[in-house]
């Protein structure tokens, strides 16, 4: 576990290199709380850009990540996931997730993860 972002960035560039990154988010501006959509493959060299845009946002009020579109997340990204719970209880905000897909519920089940990250339907948002 991370807790300096700018770590996180640089495990995630370290093992990256040259490979351009396979997720991407799209911040819903002007929504409330806001929604970051992420789209593509939350693993271990892409978390870091997730992670640090995340954190930035949470400490401005409540986020919400629609991972609908992830295609692939492995242990970093459920590790990432987690860490974004606890840093937004540390500033008293909420993270919460959206569009979770089988393959991520079941994950999330077999981890325990389910029962510490808020899992919302889309017009359940805080």
């Amino acid at each position: 576990m991370f807790d300096d972002t700018r770590r996180w960035g640089e495990v995630a560039g370290a093992l990256s290199g040259p490979r351009r990154s396979l997720l991407r988010l799209e911040v819903m501006e002007g929504t409330h709380p806001l929604l970051i959509r992420a789209k593509g493959v939350l693993d271990a060299p892409n978390v870091g850009h997730l992670l640090i845009q995340v954190r930035c946002r949470l400490s401005e009020g409540d986020v919400v990540l629609d991972v609908d579109e992830i295609s692939l997340c492995d242990s970093a990204g459920l590790q990432v996931i987690v860490d974004l719970e606890r840093h937004a209880r540390q500033v008293s905000t909420t993270f919460q997730l959206t569009g979770l897909r089988d393959h991520m519920a079941r994950m999330f089940s077999l981890t325990g993860i389910d029962r510490v990250v808020p899992v919302v339907q889309p017009d359940d948002r805080v």
